[in-house]
């Protein structure tokens, strides 16, 4: 949290409401990189060799705080479509927002593994990727990005640059 550096990578970014809905990019299937450092959080397409500045956390598009699921209501205990066993949290947005975590006695020890933010919005996470050793060289942004380079004006990006404030956000 201290950093305030994040990064998700999507194998196909098509669908997801930020890399997807970019100008021409909701008719491509191409991976997608969303990275926040200094404030910014860049859409990267690496195999286009594309970037823009999707948003800021002055819109409230930064990094989840430490404490985004101190609200979450509990839902209990679910298993996923592999039969591993999960817990399930609601946090209220515009939406509820699912939240599954696997299933260990110290808090700490969990790791997540969805979100699911209904209807449109399903992020699943390789949880035996999870690690706490990380390369710093993963929050270097490609020589081809530059903030000043901004989202498609038809996109999620500029709708949320120009207009929302995200909760939950900083």
């Amino acid at each position: 949290w201290t950093n305030k550096r994040a990064r998700t990578d999507r194998a196909n970014g098509r669908w997801d409401r930020y890399c997807g809905f970019n100008g021409l990019k909701i008719f491509k299937d191409t991976p997608c990189t969303q990275l926040v450092v200094d404030g910014i959080r860049y859409n990267i397409y690496p195999e286009l060799k594309e970037c823009c500045a999707c948003c800021s956390d002055a819109n409230g598009c930064g990094v989840l705080k430490p404490d985004w699921l101190s609200s979450a209501e509990f839902q209990g205990q679910t298993k996923d479509t592999n039969g591993t066993s999960l817990y399930k949290w609601d946090i209220k947005g515009v939406q509820s927002n699912y939240y599954y975590e696997t299933i260990q006695d110290k808090p700490t020890d969990r790791v997540m593994h969805e979100i699911y933010q209904v209807s449109d919005d399903d992020q699943i996470f390789d949880v035996t990727s999870y690690t706490e050793e990380i390369d710093e060289s993963i929050w270097t942004l490609p020589d081809y990005c530059d903030a000043s380079k901004s989202c498609s004006l038809v996109s999620a990006c500029s709708a949320v640059s120009h207009f929302i404030k995200i909760p939950g956000m900083e």
